[in-house]
């Protein structure tokens, strides 16, 4: 079985690649360019899969990137009440995309059958659903969730049956992610950065950081950003000021390298060790819209307000 973190990062790097695209040869324009969406709808959260990339937003779009552009493929949740989705994640052997958000809403779309399983109110739970990490497939799925009232509700048989904890003082987790069933780190409302390395029992990583954290990727070592970018090293925490706007969401890719989305429009990047000056923060502004998620593969793909979709 493919592990997760070999799946985002090779798979999602060439699957996706248009057939007869020599990989380098696509990534030879390194600019973000916005392209057309056929949605005004606020879009939260963007996915790699084997078909091609994902994102999903408010009332519950879910969009699919094919050959041809953005379609729509449900526009209503998995449900179908509408509710925001605000998390979306993809299983280890890239069939299943996860997607989570308001009122419980909660479903797994298969991306080759085009078929959704509603999984809404997992074990009775309605709290707006805010983060999502999955590692494993099908019904050995390990679902991580995170809630607005600061809860961690976790599924090791593909959403049959559910575990629920609050790692910290209640806070709002605004971000979370898996390097495997039992490694997983999340952010809170309170700046705090919580990790467990038994699946089960959360403890504080080290991270007081400010008021407001969002997002989370877990590598190996965790990287966090909010106001500003924490990277864990093996001397501790390495805090970064990149820009004056506030970041969003992150990804790491294949090669090390850091991208990152903010408000304004903003879109940073920091090089990994197989690419040129590694360590290197870049930023950039390709649009006004803010930017809610970030997915690498081919292309990267960031959205956020009114639609907006950014390419790379």
């Amino acid at each position: 079985m493919l592990d997760r973190r070999t799946y985002l990062q090779s798979a999602a790097l060439t699957l996706a690649a248009p057939a007869g695209v020599d990989y380098l040869a696509a990534m030879g324009d390194r600019r973000w360019t916005a392209v057309e969406t056929p949605t005004s709808r606020t879009l939260e959260a963007a996915v790699q899969t084997p078909v091609g990339a994902f994102a999903a937003g408010s009332n519950g779009i879910l969009l699919e990137r094919t050959s041809d552009g953005w379609t729509v493929r449900r526009r209503n949740g998995p449900s179908g009440n509408g509710n925001d989705l605000h998390a979306v994640d993809v299983d280890d052997d890239g069939t299943q995309i996860w997607m989570a958000g308001a009122s419980g809403a909660l479903g797994a779309y298969d991306v080759y059958a085009a078929e959704l399983t509603d999984h809404t109110a997992p074990d009775d739970v309605t709290d707006t659903l805010t983060a999502l990490s999955v590692t494993g497939s099908g019904d050995e799925a390990t679902v991580y969730l995170g809630d607005a009232s600061g809860n961690v509700h976790v599924s090791r048989d593909g959403g049959a049956s559910w575990t629920h904890l609050t790692p910290g003082s209640g806070a709002t987790i605004h971000g979370l992610d898996t390097d495997d069933e039992t490694h997983a780190a999340l952010v809170d409302g309170t700046g705090s950065v919580f990790e467990t390395t038994t699946g089960t029992e959360w403890e504080r990583a080290g991270l007081d950081a400010e008021s407001h954290l969002e997002a989370v990727a877990v590598e190996d070592e965790v990287t966090v950003v909010g106001s500003k970018v924490h990277e864990r090293t093996d001397d501790g925490w390495r805090t970064v000021d990149v820009t004056d706007a506030a970041l969003t969401d992150v990804a790491i890719c294949a090669c090390g390298g850091v991208h990152a989305v903010g408000v304004d429009g903003d879109v940073v990047h920091r090089p990994g060790e197989k690419q040129d000056e590694p360590g290197a923060w870049r930023v950039s502004s390709p649009t006004e819209a803010t930017l809610h998620g970030v997915t690498v593969g081919h292309p990267h793909v960031a959205v956020g307000a009114s639609g907006t979709i950014l390419e790379r």
